[in-house]
């Protein structure tokens, strides 16, 4: 608690340290939404989400032990939080998915609708708006200390790929976590501005299924 309070924006960032993969190809995946075409999933993002993600959060709170480690254990923080949420939710939104699932949608893109629709009613009865087109975004989302910084530090990079390496076997690479990270901060910047009012129309419809 201490670590969060005093780098909240390493919580933040361990909040949707395991969607990061999801955000690759953000642009196309705009332009296949918009054209109702199902975009490819993330290789990384599916594995993230099905199996090892506490072995990704106890790497990273041993690499805590040895450097970095407010900001470690407050990204771990934020990762507990994100796969405890995950695991209370996530049963009702796949249950929701199999009986409410379009030809023209794939399972993971009305799965995320889901998931966005939440967070609208979340925003509406904490904060009283939509956070679409709001500074909400532009603050909840960072890579660092200066909320202004577009990537995360080298550091950083560094230790979230020797988590994956020794969990999964595999290193991604510094070019695929960068371009992870580039997918988010378009996405930040995008939903911060008001053409992001628009993208409510597509989670608007799920009440009325």
């Amino acid at each position: 608690a201490q670590a969060v309070d005093r780098v909240e924006w390493a919580y933040q960032l361990g909040s949707y340290l395991v969607d990061l993969p999801l955000f690759e190809g953000f642009w196309l995946k705009v332009a296949l939404n918009l054209a109702h075409r199902p975009y490819p999933e993330s290789r990384w993002g599916t594995v993230l989400h099905s199996h090892g993600s506490m072995s990704l959060a106890e790497n990273l709170l041993n690499q805590s032990r040895k450097n970095h480690r407010e900001e470690l254990l407050a990204l771990v923080a934020g990762l507990l939080t994100h796969l405890a949420l995950d695991r209370a939710l996530h049963p009702t939104i796949e249950g929701a998915v199999h009986s409410h699932l379009r030809p023209d949608e794939a399972p993971a893109q009305l799965h995320e609708a889901l998931e966005n629709y939440h967070a609208l009613i979340w925003h509406r009865e904490h904060l009283g708006n939509n956070g679409l087109g709001t500074k909400v975004l532009r603050e909840a989302i960072a890579f660092g200390p200066d909320p202004d910084q577009p990537q995360m530090d080298a550091w950083l990079v560094t230790a979230l790929r020797q988590a994956l390496e020794d969990v999964y076997g595999l290193d991604p690479g510094a070019r695929a976590v960068r371009r992870w990270t580039d997918g988010l901060w378009n996405y930040r910047n995008v939903l911060s501005r008001f053409f992001a009012k628009v993208s409510i129309a597509s989670s608007e419809r799920l009440p009325t299924q």
